[in-house]
């Protein structure tokens, strides 16, 4: 029995903001724009993009990497359960929805500091990891935008943001000081410029909300005929109030069952 679009996007919206697998409620969902993929569903897709962290602090794709994973793809199922009556065989080697991964490797070197090869290492070591699953397409985000990190390496946000020509950090973190203590509390932690003392902590804040900033702007113009929805498993508390300045759908989503919100690229279970 066919599912008309209303009773597809209440159980759609239903899974997007259950506690289970959301941290927080969406942002910027536009409610007619995924009636009508879902009206168009026999050959469009809601497509997500997974905001990946560049580079890891533990053993490349072990357990939490692994977890977080199996995660995603237990989401994007119950999604496309949403799509076929209950009295239907499911599944049924049909999807509703795309799920890809983007590789953020520009955060990690342009703010943290992290050599751009090893980045690349760390990419390279969950592709296999990527492809086992039933995610779509896997996206080193600088190839996808032709772009250099090492070659903006040191810039300030002031720079950044005029030669990104999107909206300012500053301005951002100016109306959000709870989302500027905790990146001030990541960056004492993760970035290299500040352990090394090559730059400070706001200047690390106010670059890395920027690269931030001018990613979500960018990809969403560039897949824009399809409605791109990101993924964060960041604390809403800081990817609310930049998606909000991007003008971007977010999704907040717990990186792993069990209400769990530390990222894979920032845990180490090498349990496997």
């Amino acid at each position: 029995m066919k599912m008309d679009v209303d009773e597809i996007y209440s159980g759609v919206m239903s899974v997007l903001n259950s506690n289970r697998i959301a941290r927080a409620p969406p942002t910027n969902l536009d409610a007619d724009v995924i009636k009508e993929i879902i009206r168009d569903r026999e050959d469009g897709y809601l497509k997500f993009f997974v905001l990946w962290g560049g580079s890891k602090e533990g053993v490349y794709g072990d357990d939490a990497d692994v977890k977080s994973l199996e995660h995603l793809i237990k989401f994007s199922e119950e999604l496309d359960a949403q799509y076929v009556s209950p009295s239907d065989k499911w599944p049924n080697n049909r999807w509703y929805n795309r799920m890809h991964i983007l590789f953020c490797d520009m955060h990690h070197v342009i703010a943290n500091g992290i050599p751009y090869e090893e980045t690349l290492e760390y990419f390279s070591s969950m592709i296999p990891l990527f492809n086992r699953t039933r995610l779509d397409d896997s996206y080193l985000l600088s190839s996808i935008l032709d772009k250099d990190p090492e070659k903006y390496l040191g810039e300030t946000y002031e720079y950044l943001g005029k030669a990104y020509e999107v909206p300012s950090a500053k301005i951002v973190l100016q109306n959000n000081e709870s989302a500027r203590a905790l990146l001030a509390d990541k960056a004492k932690k993760h970035s290299r410029l500040l352990l090394n003392g090559s730059r400070t902590v706001d200047s690390v804040v106010e670059t890395y909300v920027q690269v931030e900033l001018y990613i979500l702007t960018k990809i969403s113009k560039i897949f824009e005929s399809s409605y791109p929805i990101f993924i964060s498993f960041s604390d809403p508390k800081i990817q609310r109030p930049i998606a909000e300045a991007a003008n971007v759908p977010m999704l907040y989503l717990w990186s792993r069952e069990g209400h769990h919100g530390e990222v894979p690229w920032y845990s180490s279970e090498n349990t496997r």
